[in-house]
């Protein structure tokens, strides 16, 4: 069982190094993406996966239009590393080159890393700013209006025990409608990029649906739900599943079961900390023993069947994420290693058609342009044998100038040849013989 979950860390390592090079822009490598209307539970589900503690305010959701979080490593010392992902710039273009920028130090309290990630927030969304200005708080001293969203990114990556093999992209949550003074232009940015994550055939959704609101009047679950072939790489998540209404958990349980909305992966719920454990400080570890307990003791999940008490959890909700993400991974590997090697040969190319950016030997590199001229200037004149490049009809014997000139030298002299006159210096053949007579006429 060890080696299974090393070989899955592995891959998910390597998913990692990929997805921070930006050549997720060029391939369509394999990720999770979180998604969900506006308040839904998403920040919470994250939490309970991660243990992290996300920046969460009264009426607002996530500014910053991905969130990567990538849990990927084991280690026996907990650690946190932020960074930021620019990817266009303040306008929306997109960057000639990504940017990815350490931010902050690297915490080993999980309590610092909301406030934390609050400064990296505003760091996205002012991209005009130096982003080292945001970790100390200097930033509240510079005016300026800063985006309502952003299509940049939050990097997060934690180490430590106890830490869940995933990686995946939160999305902001899906609007409806915005507040007075707000931008009726970001319901449709939100959504055009959430459409512009899950339409990538090796994007596993991860749908967040709260059971506190009809079904229905969730966007997120209509955008995904529609398509057939999302609905073959999709996962669901029914979320607040402790404020059913009395009598109306039948179609959340068809629903769990597949009976109604089924799913390639199905559905699975969770249940978060409620206000009075957020209150009382419950840890996550506590959260998780009192969310198992709860469906251990409560009707209607304490009467399910063993295999669909299987999908009651947050950490089981993990551990299935985890397993479809690196059986993705090792599947598309290589595909994917065959792309990237396809895009290299193809750079490599383009680079030796280009001059070097930076000559440490000038004397040198005028030197080998000479030679490579004078042995190209050599095949044409003399012609050479196709032994460089067997295609290529400059490089062959037949067009050496000096062969070309030979040819028609050849052709002149038989043509000056063919016009001498005939000299014979006899009147008759009468008295010879029939074989001298022959020589004599030749």
């Amino acid at each position: 069982m060890g080696d299974y979950f090393q070989k899955r860390r592995d891959l998910l390592n390597i998913l990692k190094s990929l997805h921070s090079t930006g050549i997720q822009n060029e391939l369509d490598l394999p990720q999770i993406v979180v998604i969900g209307s506006q308040s839904v539970g998403k920040s919470s589900l994250i939490e309970s996966m991660s243990g992290l503690k996300l920046p969460r305010d009264t009426g607002t959701c996530t500014r910053y239009v991905v969130a990567e979080l990538s849990y990927i490593i084991y280690g026996e010392v907990w650690s946190c590393k932020i960074s930021l992902r620019f990817d266009v710039d303040e306008t929306g273009r997109a960057l000639a080159v990504i940017r990815e920028i350490p931010f902050g130090p690297t915490l080993f309290n999980p309590d610092d890393v909301e406030k934390m990630l609050r400064r990296a927030q505003r760091a996205i969304l002012r991209p005009n700013l130096d982003p080292s200005i945001f970790v100390d708080d200097s930033d509240t001293h510079v005016f300026g209006v800063p985006l309502t969203f952003s299509r940049n990114c939050v990097s997060i990556q934690v180490t430590g025990p106890n830490i869940p093999d995933l990686y995946f992209y939160d999305l902001p949550g899906i609007i409806a409608n915005v507040g007075d003074g707000g931008n009726v232009g970001d319901i449709k940015l939100v959504e055009d990029l959430a459409k512009s994550y899950i339409k990538k055939p090796n994007c596993i959704v991860l749908l967040v649906i709260s059971c506190e609101t009809d079904f229905e009047n969730q966007g997120a679950g209509r955008l995904v739900l529609k398509d057939p072939a999302l609905r073959q790489r999709t996962i669901g998540v029914l979320t607040k599943v402790d404020r059913i209404e009395f009598g109306s958990a039948s179609k959340w349980l068809r629903m769990l079961r597949g009976e109604d909305q089924p799913l390639m992966h199905g559905w699975y719920c969770v249940k978060q900390r409620d206000m009075v454990q957020l209150q009382e400080g419950v840890t996550w570890e506590e959260a998780k023993a009192f969310e198992m307990e709860f469906f251990e003791t409560r009707a209607p999940w304490a009467d399910l069947d063993r295999a669909h008490q299987q999908r009651l959890g947050s950490q089981k909700l993990a551990d299935r994420l985890g397993s479809i993400l690196s059986n993705l991974v090792s599947k598309e590997l290589p595909g994917i290693r065959k792309k990237v090697n396809a895009e290299l040969d193809k750079v490599d190319t383009r680079l030796k058609e280009i001059a070097p950016a930076l000559i440490h030997d000038p004397r040198h590199v005028v030197i080998k342009l000479l030679r490579d001229f004078t042995k190209k200037l050599s095949r044409h004149i003399e012609g050479l044998p196709p032994v460089i490049k067997p295609t290529d009809p400059t490089d062959t014997t037949d067009t050496g100038l000096i062969h070309n000139l030979n040819e028609a030298y050849d052709r002149f002299r038989n043509k000056v040849h063919e016009t001498a006159p005939q000299f014979k210096p006899w009147s008759t053949t009468a008295n010879v013989d029939a074989q001298t007579e022959k020589r004599m006429m030749d």
